[in-house]
């Protein structure tokens, strides 16, 4: 219990504020000072006003990054000045109570209040200078509580990646042996499976969006995207898809997944099953630009997954992140008909 009490702020205070006030009086009385209680009360009230204040408005902060050392240094001096006039002038306005006279040298007596304020100044400076350290052990604990943290989270990242790595061996292992079986009886449903074994692979091999590509697998990965949708649909899907890049650009470096995401939109949302309604991806290089516009008509019938735009917005940071300043991107609704148009300054 007794161990409890003294973890207490307020009550260490009081404890040690105690016992240098028995110091000084043993100190006091030994000297033959005889001063009333009340008088010594007052005093001793004074000191540990003039030291808390000097320990916490006075000195700076301890968590202050850049304190102003000429500043403190000038505030404190005259701090100290001031309450050193401060305790002459009680300490007279005492002895005029008293009836007492005063008949010591001014000089003197400020000489003695002055370094009186000196040596309370310097417990408070030790008072700081131990708040100071324990801030500073405060800041590195949590510092390497969050290097911790952060260690684990990229520890949990390693291992989910490895896991992503696992799986899909089993997957791919399978999607072989489908391909396999169906190979010489349902070409057209080998080809499916072949498609979506090499999208699997692009997708999971660019899982890292950190990571840069070519722009010719960015556009290849679209290819199969599209190729595969029309295959599944048995071609009753319409859709305009040009894509005229130069040989040499597709080896500019790009962000994985950033057109793929925009692509996807299209098979998702769009009404595909109407000839005059037919989506379009444009996609060319002109004049150091990547133009793309994408088109299609959003479908009536009600779908389980709706348009948050939330993919629309994460394509729209990795933007900002990859190429600052030097992309241009809308979004818009025209008579029931979604339009997106993306330039790129490469």
């Amino acid at each position: 219990m007794g161990i409890k009490l003294l973890k207490k702020p307020v009550l260490r205070h009081v404890i040690i504020i105690a016992l240098f006030i028995v110091y000084e009086l043993r100190m006091l009385f030994l000297d033959g000072t005889n001063a009333g209680a009340g008088d010594l009360a007052i005093f001793y009230a004074v000191d540990m006003l003039y030291f808390y204040c000097s320990a916490f408005w006075i000195l700076p902060d301890p968590e202050d990054k850049q304190p102003n050392l000429l500043l403190n240094s000038l505030a404190a001096i005259l701090w100290m000045v001031l309450v050193s006039l401060l305790v002459l002038f009680i300490r007279n306005a005492l002895l005029r109570y008293h009836g007492e006279a005063i008949d010591s040298d001014f000089r003197v007596d400020f000489y003695k209040s002055f370094w009186r304020r000196v040596y309370l100044f310097s417990l408070a400076l030790g008072y700081w200078y131990a708040r100071y350290s324990i801030a500073k052990e405060r800041e590195i604990y949590q510092i390497g509580l969050q290097v911790a943290e952060a260690n684990e989270r990229e520890a949990r990242k390693e291992s989910a990646l490895l896991r992503s790595q696992l799986n899909p061996h089993l997957l791919y292992n399978a999607l072989n042996h489908i391909y396999s079986l169906v190979e010489h009886k349902v070409p057209e449903a080998a080809q499916s499976v072949l498609l979506f074994s090499d999208m699997m692979s692009f997708a999971i091999g660019k899982a890292g969006e950190n990571s840069l590509h070519t722009l010719k697998d960015e556009l290849e990965q679209i290819r199969r995207i599209v190729k595969l949708h029309r295959t599944l649909q048995q071609d009753r899907i319409y859709i305009n898809e040009h894509i005229d890049i130069p040989v040499h650009t597709g080896e500019i470096r790009f962000p994985p997944l950033l057109l793929v995401n925009l692509v996807e939109n299209v098979f998702k949302h769009g009404q595909l099953d109407a000839a005059d309604k037919a989506a379009k991806i444009d996609m060319r290089f002109i004049d150091g630009c990547l133009k793309i516009t994408i088109e299609n008509h959003t479908a009536t019938r009600l779908r389980p997954e709706k348009r948050t735009g939330i993919g629309l917005e994460n394509t729209q940071k990795r933007l900002r992140e990859h190429y600052p300043g030097r992309f241009s991107f809308s979004a818009v609704t025209v008579h029931q008909k979604f339009i997106v148009t993306l330039t790129i300054y490469l």
